[in-house]
């Protein structure tokens, strides 16, 4: 396929492109400059609504202050999606009217708490935090009121209230 239009990132680092009709694509996970990967480098997302579609990003401290990036979290008014590794999945339990990305890869609407396209079971959303991501990964610990979690994993041994990262 050739495309005879321009596709525009959404946002600087952006898995997610719009061309000049307003279709949604992705970047899949073949960068253009290996020898021997031919693909198509772009896939339209079908099914969007490409009238309310819109990235989600958050800001995460840099040496120069705060840096605005991607979460993998992007939403229409119907459906809330996650990027990972050059395709997307539907977060479908979540709300998209009330969906907002935490952190790289955790989300949460106003009934539960996910990371990437999972729910994170008993997890508040109303007092989840992220504690520590850990660098290079897409690990973190974090918690609620009521538990502390490793990414899915609820630690039972721990107590929310007194947990820190030594």
């Amino acid at each position: 396929i050739i495309h005879y239009f321009t596709i525009i990132p959404m946002s600087p680092q952006s898995p997610y492109y719009r061309d000049i009709l307003g279709f949604i694509y992705i970047e899949e996970g073949c960068p253009t400059n290996i020898l021997g990967c031919f693909p198509e480098p772009f896939s339209r997302i079908n099914g969007v609504d490409i009238f309310s579609f819109k990235e989600l990003t958050i800001k995460t401290p840099s040496k120069s202050g705060e840096k605005i990036i991607a979460s993998g979290y992007s939403k229409d008014r119907n459906i809330v999606y996650f990027w990972y590794e050059g395709s997307v999945k539907k977060v479908t339990e979540a709300d998209p009217t009330t969906f907002t990305a935490v952190s790289l890869g955790f989300g949460k609407d106003k009934n539960n708490v996910y990371i990437q396209d999972a729910k994170i079971p008993g997890a508040d959303p109303a007092t989840f935090k992220i504690i520590n991501r850990m660098i290079g990964s897409g690990s973190a610990f974090s918690k609620d009121k009521n538990a502390v979690y490793f990414n899915i994993q609820k630690n039972l041994d721990a107590d929310p209230a007194t947990f820190t990262i030594l």
